[in-house]
């Protein structure tokens, strides 16, 4: 049995495979040559036998910065600038009476005396010095050193209460607030004419809306039904500027509004806030309508508080129970609301029936006495 002849198998060279730097193989056989490989990103370049590198950084290339995103801050409308309009005026009301109760301190317990007692002592020491009244001469004169040490003493207490330094400032306060309020009031116009003008531009949008879509295409024809025309062009940088006036006048005052006037005002905006219960809503809703009551409401809650505490007989000498002013500011407030409920009937009551009012009455005594006939 003959044996099959063994098969002789010659080894082929492989050449090393060389990566291209991309991820993938670069096989140099038949080429013979060595072939420099340059990577795209860092231009490294590599030789296949030598195995050197050399690295170049690239000049061309960038790196992407990408662009921040303007911030948008709050927008400012008609609704936020009545919402400040009514913080600045509370802040105004507050100062004021502060104001007010400051000077009354500073006049009456201390200015007013010091000049009244440094008058006496003026015509004391002339008196002292006449030739009728030198057996007493002595005694005036003891008088009018004491009365000096009594100016002496207002002084030291007048310097240490600062009365008259605090009233300042808060009028200072007072008056920055009340240039602040008026420029409000006219923006508040301006943002009424704009939020009006966008309304009527998205109600003819509406109406137009499928007009614009067949011209269109039936894709994004209403697409600039939601653009920022709502408010002012310069609506952000109109609010930074009043947060910063409003900021600058608060923190120009280092003197502190009373502790009373501040908690009177608190105490009525949270029991406005605590009111606000599904009843009062509905109540409100079906008496005001789609108004914004609820900020007309503080305001004249605010302006109530006002008139009770200016009003009381002890101001300014003594601030008025915050408490008390407090609950009188609600119960006259709850009885204005029941008022306007039947505001008008009343009215035309009034008209039919001269006498059922006080001033109806008083038109009719008048024609009486007059002679006059209806």
């Amino acid at each position: 049995m003959n044996e099959a002849a063994p098969v002789i198998v010659h080894p082929v060279s492989e050449e090393p495979i060389k990566s291209d730097g991309n991820g993938g193989e670069n096989n140099s056989a038949g080429s013979g040559e060595s072939k420099p490989v340059q990577d795209v990103t860092s231009d490294v370049s590599k030789d296949a036998d030598s195995q050197e590198f050399s690295v170049t950084k690239s000049s061309s290339i960038k790196p992407k910065t990408k662009k921040k995103k303007k911030k948008q801050g709050v927008k400012f409308n008609y609704q936020n600038a009545a919402v400040l309009e009514q913080q600045v005026q509370m802040n105004l009301v507050q100062n004021s009476l502060a104001h007010q109760y400051f000077q009354f301190r500073q006049y009456w317990y201390f200015t007013l005396p010091q000049a009244f007692l440094t008058a006496i002592a003026s015509v004391l020491a002339f008196v002292a010095s006449s030739e009728k009244l030198e057996e007493h001469a002595q005694s005036i004169n003891l008088f009018v050193g004491s009365i000096s040490a009594a100016v002496v003493l207002f002084q030291t207490i007048s310097g240490i209460r600062q009365y008259g330094v605090k009233a300042d400032r808060h009028q200072n306060v007072a008056v920055q607030l009340r240039d602040l309020r008026d420029d409000l009031i006219i923006t508040k116009f301006k943002l009424n004419e704009v939020q009006n003008d966008t309304e009527n531009k998205r109600t003819v949008c509406f109406e137009n809306i499928g007009v614009v879509q067949e011209s269109s295409g039936g894709h994004g024809g209403g697409g600039d039904v939601d653009s920022d025309a709502e408010t002012d062009p310069n609506a952000n940088d109109t609010f930074q500027d009043v947060q910063k006036r409003y900021q600058t006048c608060l923190s120009g005052c280092t003197s502190v509004v009373p502790i009373k006037i501040t908690e009177a005002f608190h105490g009525v905006r949270t029991n406005l806030e605590v009111a606000e219960t599904r009843n009062n809503i509905k109540y409100l809703h079906n008496l005001y309508g789609n108004f914004d009551y609820n900020n007309q409401l503080k305001s004249k809650a605010y302006d109530i508080l006002a008139g009770e505490i200016i009003n009381n007989p002890l101001f300014p000498m003594r601030i008025p129970n915050s408490k008390v002013m407090v609950d009188r500011t609600m119960i006259i407030l709850k009885n204005r609301l029941k008022e306007q409920a039947n505001f008008y009937d009343d009215v035309f009551v009034d008209i039919e029936k001269p006498g059922s009012s006080f001033f109806g009455r008083f038109s009719a005594q008048r024609r009486r006495h007059t002679g006059a006939t209806v």
